[in-house]
């Protein structure tokens, strides 16, 4: 099984990067063999190209914001937290957090609430007073930063051209559909379908060559 998921691996890379490098000619040959004249398909795909770039590159600036600043907060708190009561790991708490993030709206809520259940524990293994620790945690990271991530952060970066709830279910059912890698076919089963919904689906469905 090693091997074969090897051989996928290696078989994904080698496609990927003759994509990358031949995109140029590819896009040429397509215009003047399949697309040229036919607006509408055209209009389509540029359509599709944009929305991937929305919840691919888009997404993935957001995550790389949310581990830096999350990196930032995490070692932050931990200044202000007493000795043995500290949030674990910090550097790569805020890898985690910015991995999270992949699923929308609970990504990051289950991840807070599982350190914020290790500092009540810890918390309450000492003294009671100590409490107040986890409480700044949940008020920083899951009311202060996520709001912040929410309004402006995720729409700045990210854009507004799907539903959050859209993109949410999409990255949380490609997983058990198509596998591992679903959570890249996923989103990119839902752009696809979403964006012909979008366009006039009588124009989509008539003959192209009118």
């Amino acid at each position: 099984m090693f091997v074969s998921q090897l051989y996928n691996a290696f078989l994904t890379i080698l496609f990927v990067f003759f994509l990358l490098r031949d995109e140029q000619r590819i896009k040429e040959w397509g215009y003047e063999n399949v697309l040229e004249g036919h607006p509408n398909l055209i209009r389509y795909i540029q359509a599709v190209n944009q929305g991937l770039k929305s919840v691919y590159f888009g997404y993935t600036l957001t995550m790389l914001a949310i581990t830096i600043i999350s990196a930032i907060l995490y070692h932050a708190l931990n200044l202000t937290a007493l000795s043995g009561l500290a949030i674990p790991h910090p550097t790569l708490l805020a890898i985690a957090t910015g991995l999270a993030s992949v699923i929308p709206l609970v990504g990051r809520n289950l991840l807070y609430g599982a350190v914020l259940v290790y500092l009540s524990i810890l918390a309450l293994r000492s003294y009671l007073t100590l409490l107040w620790f986890p409480g700044l945690f949940f008020i920083v990271m899951n009311l202060a930063f996520d709001s912040i991530i929410r309004i402006y952060v995720r729409p700045s970066l990210s854009g507004r051209l799907f539903p959050i709830g859209l993109v949410m279910f999409a990255y949380l059912l490609g997983p058990p559909i198509f596998g591992w890698y679903g959570i890249f076919l996923g989103p990119f089963v839902m752009v696809v379908v979403v964006q012909f919904l979008r366009e006039p689906l009588a124009i989509l469905v008539s003959p192209l060559d009118e």
